[in-house]
């Protein structure tokens, strides 16, 4: 346990693969659904999804940099003192800080 710091600036990604799924796709089985429609032609939604998307998805696709740029442009910093919990858990093994 750590006390919480107002300085530190949360979140950031150290590492990870393959796109998350777009927004409003479903959960877990909707995305599934999602990558099985827009890999096959043939499928009924195929078009309709990827009309959807814009046009293309790649699942596969991570860019590191492009996601620290988006976190860091989030509005996740809390005033000096104003915090939701009293501490802040660090996973050991990956060193993630987690409330």
């Amino acid at each position: 346990m750590l006390d919480p710091d107002p300085q530190t600036t949360l979140p950031i990604c150290l590492d990870g693969n393959r796109s998350g799924p777009p927004e409003d796709v479903g959960g877990t089985g909707g995305y599934i659904d999602f990558l099985e429609a827009i890999s096959d032609p043939k499928n009924d939604m195929h078009d309709e999804l990827l009309h959807w998307i814009g046009g293309k998805f790649d699942p596969e696709a991570f860019n590191l940099i492009t996601i620290n740029r988006k976190l860091k442009s989030m509005k996740n910093k809390k005033e000096p003192g104003i915090w939701e919990h009293d501490f802040v858990f660090v996973n050991a093994s990956l060193g993630f800080p987690a409330i």
